[in-house]
């Protein structure tokens, strides 16, 4: 660093000038100030942060979303599972209406005849819907 002798009264501005370098400091300076006033960058800039902002809400709004999801499980129930920001926020099974059918192992007891005995036979409970048939 050079230490310049400084008369009384001289602006920074006159010691430049008469250095010569005041051209050099107003052209960076108006380069500057051009480059930040520019109207396309300024729209280029804008554009950025308006998707920057828009891409941070649809986020917030993803993880804030709640979803429900149903799944059928072999015995009948339907597992219902709720997120919440992709973490399971409540889980919870419905069991479906059962009714009761012939149980084909169970067949009912028959007369020395031949001729089924009715009331005998085996009942079980199945789901009232088939899963089956709902796919």
């Amino acid at each position: 660093m050079e230490i310049q002798q400084v008369k009384s009264g001289e602006t920074v501005l006159d010691r430049q000038t008469r250095q010569g370098s005041r051209t050099e400091t107003e052209t960076t300076f108006r380069a500057m100030m051009a480059e930040l006033t520019d109207t396309e960058n300024v729209r280029r800039e804008l554009e950025k942060r308006a998707e920057a902002h828009e891409e941070e809400r649809a986020q917030e709004l993803k993880d804030s979303a709640r979803t429900t999801t149903r799944r059928l499980m072999p015995d009948g129930t339907i597992m219902v599972t709720e997120l919440k920001g992709g973490k399971v926020a409540d889980r919870y099974r419905y069991h479906p209406e059962l009714i009761a059918v012939a149980d084909p192992q169970r067949p009912p007891a028959k007369n020395p005849d031949g001729t089924e005995i009715p009331g005998t036979g085996g009942t079980k409970l199945r789901p009232y819907f088939n899963i089956l048939s709902m796919c």
